[in-house]
């Protein structure tokens, strides 16, 4: 976790917040007071003690990698000193600079294929509920290793997954609405997921909010997990 010297901890938390991270603990004690902030699953710790040093210095730039960028950038660009503006760079990333009232640059960049990763995800999950077979195994891999969450296992191949899904809507009418496409450790997209699934006659027989991972190879699903 980063940690940041300022001057005024109660001016650089108000900044912070302002850029959407949430306080998640402050304390305050003889040396100083700091507090721990989280942004998506970054956290960084502001802190006015001064075994820190004399005074707040850092020489590079911090960055916090997340979806949303342009959104960000469109709401949050004249909070600071704009250090550059939103940019995609060679190197595949769409991100913006800004210098925070302590002097520090801090940067907020998103990989362009987590963008096309995330749109993809949210086409095969409108695919689904529309019962469009074509159209989600458009957006499989030939090879996919699909979570089978009637029998448990994973169905392998195209001809596998239709099977599976004529079969399930068969028995049951499922829904599935993405609500928030984020990317875990190992690099795989995790989506948290209403799901709502009734029986043929139309019953209810869950409403919950579960999580689906997601590998994704080429632009295609590579694997699809159920993580509960």
């Amino acid at each position: 976790m980063p940690v940041l010297q300022v001057g005024d901890l109660e001016r650089a938390v108000r900044f912070y917040e302002s850029l959407g991270f949430r306080a998640a603990l402050r304390e305050e004690g003889d040396e100083g007071g700091h507090c721990i902030l989280r942004w998506g699953g970054v956290e960084l710790m502001l802190a006015t003690g001064a075994h820190l040093g004399p005074g707040p210095a850092f020489s590079g730039t911090l960055y916090f990698n997340g979806p949303g960028v342009q959104e960000l950038y469109a709401r949050v660009k004249d909070l600071g000193t704009l250090v550059w503006p939103l940019t995609v760079m060679d190197y595949g990333t769409r991100e913006f600079g800004l210098r925070d009232p302590d002097g520090y640059v801090i940067a907020f960049a998103e990989r362009l294929e987590l963008e096309r990763d995330r749109a993809l995800l949210r086409r095969a999950y409108a695919a689904f509920n529309a019962r469009d077979l074509d159209g989600l195994l458009s957006a499989l891999h030939p090879d996919v290793q699909w979570a089978n969450g009637m029998e448990g296992g994973h169905v392998q191949g195209h001809a596998a997954a239709r099977a599976y899904w004529e079969r399930q809507w068969q028995q049951l009418d499922p829904r599935v609405d993405p609500l928030r496409i984020g990317e875990d450790e190992e690099g795989r997209l995790v989506v948290d997921v209403h799901q709502v699934v009734r029986d043929a006659k139309g019953a209810l027989l869950l409403d919950r909010i579960v999580q689906h991972a997601y590998t994704v190879e080429g632009g295609l699903v590579r694997r699809m997990d159920i993580l509960g």
